[in-house]
């Protein structure tokens, strides 16, 4: 019996790789994932290889915590870029980044790290 989408992809993070569907129709790549792709409905996914290249397409800083797991981080910086192939990614920022100066469209890279003790993509940079 196959996981379920997204239990597979923690399955992956867990293993240290950094990945997110695709769909094999279409090339699109979307998260979170799906039993069906956003872009074309086909049910043919499968998780791929991600490189972490992304482009910064907005950001906010966190100062009152949404629950208690994470309370001793505040304050703290959520980033959404975007993937090659399409998706729409939200990731911590590492800690110590600063976001003056950043602008939409700015490159970023993800990769894995932890966020309130699960492996999660973060953001390690933005505009280099």
């Amino acid at each position: 019996m196959a996981m379920e989408p997204a239990a597979e992809l923690w399955h992956e993070w867990a293993e240290g790789r950094l990945c997110f569907q695709e769909c094999d129709a279409c090339q699109a790549i979307q998260h979170p994932p799906g039993p069906v792709c956003g872009t074309c409905h086909s049910t043919s996914l499968h998780l791929a290889p991600s490189d972490g290249h992304a482009a910064l397409v907005s950001w906010s800083t966190v100062h009152r915590a949404p629950a208690p797991a994470f309370a001793a981080d505040v304050p703290y910086t959520i980033g959404l870029v975007s993937l090659r192939g399409g998706a729409l990614v939200q990731a911590r920022v590492l800690p110590g980044m600063s976001p003056e100066g950043w602008a939409p469209g700015l490159p970023a890279t993800l990769r894995l790290g932890e966020v309130a003790g699960r492996p999660q993509p973060v953001i390690d940079s933005v505009g280099g």
